[in-house]
């Protein structure tokens, strides 16, 4: 009996991605499946590097720069390079998501790159430029009262800077950001004092004072805050799967708004089969209901 080999090649996969094959033999008789195998391609130059820049001018001579993970890794990112005016300033592992530049000149424009590396190579961004400004207000203090009022609402409440033009009008802004998150602007105007509203509950937000003159601003160190978590909202319905004659399984999704850490998941079905499926967040997906009638029709919520 002559044994053969068959050889298939795959193209257009993705770069870092696991992929399972099986194998269907058919006789006229009908067909069989073969176990399944797994493979995962190779590494490869990151995609999409540095697609929104984002940064924020901390006086006339600092700034601080964010970035995100490239819109397409395809791999582990190891390194990211900063480069101002073609030099490199910073080599920081993938891990890293900023970078404060500082001893800048006043009224000067730059030009930033940023270079992301896999193990396969590595890609950089197109140009960012960032211009500083002549004069900032400066000495900006860290608000001095900060209280969470509810899910969705913080009181923030701050002083005057210590170093201003008192002949030009300051006005102030209060900047939030999550983490690896871009900011969010909320004006104030020449008060002392917001109310932030419309947050998202059981979020963990850095708040920073931002003092503007002539469109000039600094701002102070951020100080992290924690919103008060609230109940999940918009849970998907459950999938539910035949397993047996007397048996299904339930499978679900996390919530589209958590609103803060799940700590348990509980089923409710019409046979009176109430189950906690998690705790502590370790949870049994998919979940088991068992010793159902025979063709016995069934109902879920979770």
């Amino acid at each position: 009996m002559t044994m053969h080999r068959w050889k298939a090649l795959f193209s257009g996969l993705e770069p870092y991605t696991k992929y399972f094959f099986f194998l269907v033999t058919c006789t006229s008789f009908g067909c069989s499946n073969s176990e399944v195998s797994a493979g995962q391609t190779s590494q490869a130059a990151p995609q999409g590097v540095w697609l929104n820049p984002y940064h924020i001018t901390i006086n006339s001579s600092a700034l601080e720069l964010y970035w995100r993970e490239p819109e397409r890794p395809n791999g582990m990112v190891s390194q990211y390079r900063l480069i101002r005016d073609g030099t490199v300033i910073s080599t920081r592992s993938g891990e890293y998501l900023n970078f404060t530049d500082s001893g800048l000149k006043p009224n000067s424009r730059y030009t930033y790159q940023l270079e992301a590396r896999t193990e396969a190579g590595g890609s950089i961004s197109d140009l960012y430029v960032v211009e500083t400004p002549m004069h900032t207000p400066d000495q900006i203090p860290i608000p001095y009262n900060i209280t969470v009022l509810g899910p969705r609402s913080i009181f923030v409440a701050w002083d005057l800077p210590g170093l201003y033009d008192p002949s030009i009008p300051l006005e102030f802004n209060i900047l939030l950001r999550t983490e690896g998150g871009t900011g969010q602007l909320n004006p104030a105007g020449e008060k002392l004092f917001l109310i932030l509203e419309d947050l998202i509950p059981g979020t963990s937000l850095f708040i920073r004072l931002q003092a503007c003159q002539n469109g000039s601003c600094g701002v102070s160190h951020p100080v992290l805050v924690e919103t008060i978590e609230a109940e999940p909202e918009d849970l998907n319905p459950p999938m539910l799967v035949p397993n047996g004659e007397k048996a299904v399984k339930i499978a679900w999704t996390v919530p589209k708004k958590p609103n803060g850490i799940i700590t348990g998941y509980t089923i409710h079905s019409n046979t009176n089969q109430n189950q906690q499926a998690c705790t502590n967040n370790h949870c049994r997906v998919p979940s088991t209901v068992v010793n159902l009638k025979i063709s016995s029709h069934i109902s879920c919520r979770v």
